[in-house]
């Protein structure tokens, strides 16, 4: 009776795959739902520590201004510029 509400023994076993392979995608897609949150929430955390000073605005949130600054050489012009217009205290670094 219970091979009769199934179907056949393939049906049944492609069935499972779908199921199986879902609940592994809905667990993988999870994980990555947690780790983005994880890294939003953090980078809200150091940009509400850091709001009192001044500073670059994408510097508070992302080094990857800082990244692209010594990648095109003017780091020395680009931290010297940062200094003069917000001070010495002016967060560069998050």
């Amino acid at each position: 009776m219970m091979a009769d509400m199934r179907g056949s023994n393939a049906a049944w076993s492609s069935f499972m795959l779908v199921k199986t392979t879902f609940s592994y995608l809905a667990r993988f897609y999870a994980i990555i739902w947690l780790l983005v949150l994880a890294f939003v929430v953090s980078r809200f955390w150091i940009w509400y520590r850091l709001r009192a000073f001044k500073g670059p605005w994408l510097g508070s949130i992302s080094p990857f201004w800082m990244a692209k600054a010594a990648h095109s050489g003017r780091m020395n012009h680009e931290l010297t510029a940062i200094n003069e217009k917000y001070g010495r205290k002016a967060p560069t670094i998050s």
